[in-house]
């Protein structure tokens, strides 16, 4: 038994010799196709223990997190214990500010960060000084013209989504301010703002229709009811180039003197001789038939007639209340 197993054993000798396997540590060339395992026990050990360190709470308050830019809202996440750094939103409406304490905020748009109505692409507030929808121009000069819108106080803008278009027609519904026709506008005149129907209603109504047109009129803003038949003496103020018979002229009948005893130097001037278009005795961008108009005063010698100016001479008569005529409303005001 003894030789049998020494024998085995010299057998196993071999063997491991011819295998490199042994614990001597033999030359790794020749025939060996298996790759060298390194042990890197050492260093996963230590990568852990850094990772470990980074995972450690990173903030325990908001306060940690304060990044020194005032464009970011600096919190602590309580799941993560990580900072977050969002854009500011003051007032919350999912825009981000576009300036913070006078500081520049990149990629912020919302101009007005302490009002939630007021972000890029808003409903603009009809006068307002603010900018609500962030164009970069207050909303009573939305165009950034500088005129302000005609329905606010001291506006001379009639289309303030427009910068080239300034004073003239100026309704809602009335695109331009060149003398353009356009239905159902109007003009605002420059000497006292008030604001005239331009082009005014077409056809010829009797008196009567006449007053319950204007009366119920809505227009550039104004509902009805704020709008009327002009009386003589407002509707002399819209003759131009007739001295005698423009508004403060020598011609006698005005509102305070509607008799016939009054109708002195109102014959008016040479027909077709005004500065308005064809020689009308109106402002030249002035729109509509150049003829007799109706005002709201009645003669006081004879109550079924009206006081009216014949455009074409500036000339001031009364007619027959039933005859038809033509009518522009105003609204004497801003």
């Amino acid at each position: 038994m003894g030789r049998l197993t020494a024998f085995i054993s010299c057998l196993l000798a071999i063997a491991l010799a011819s295998c490199g396997g042994g614990g001597g540590g033999g030359d790794d060339t020749g025939t060996d196709t298996q790759p060298d395992v390194t042990d890197t026990s050492s260093d996963t050990a230590a990568d852990t223990a850094a990772d470990d360190a980074v995972e450690e709470v990173e903030c325990s308050s908001d306060g940690d997190c304060d990044d020194g830019d005032p464009c970011t809202a600096d919190t602590c996440d309580p799941d993560y214990n990580e900072c977050d750094h969002d854009p500011v939103d003051a007032d919350g409406d999912g825009y981000a500010a576009a300036e913070v304490g006078g500081t520049a905020c990149a990629g912020g748009t919302d101009c007005l960060d302490d009002l939630a109505t007021a972000f890029p692409g808003a409903p603009v507030v009809e006068c307002s000084p603010l900018d609500n929808d962030c164009n970069g121009n207050p909303d009573q000069d939305d165009d950034g013209d500088g005129h302000v819108a005609y329905l606010c106080t001291g506006g001379d803008d009639c289309d303030d989504a427009a910068p080239a278009l300034l004073v003239g027609e100026c309704s809602e519904v009335n695109e331009c301010c060149d003398g353009c026709w356009q239905v159902n506008g109007c003009w605002k005149d420059p000497t006292n703002g008030w604001l005239w129907e331009d082009p005014p209603m077409g056809g010829s109504p009797s008196w009567d229709s006449a007053v319950s047109y204007c009366a119920g009129l809505s227009l550039a803003g104004h509902a009805a009811g704020d709008w009327r038949l002009p009386t003589i003496s407002e509707l002399r103020t819209f003759i131009r180039g007739c001295p005698a018979t423009e508004s403060g002229g020598a011609c006698g009948v005005i509102d305070s003197c509607l008799d016939d005893l009054c109708n002195h130097d109102c014959g008016g001037c040479g027909g077709g001789s005004g500065p308005g278009a064809g020689g009308c005795h109106w402002d030249p961008a002035i729109e509509g038939e150049c003829t007799w108009y109706w005002s709201s005063s009645s003669c006081a010698a004879d109550p079924s007639h009206a006081w009216g100016v014949q455009f074409d001479a500036a000339t001031v008569e009364h007619q027959d209340k039933g005859v038809g005529y033509f009518l522009r409303c105003v609204h004497p005001g801003p």
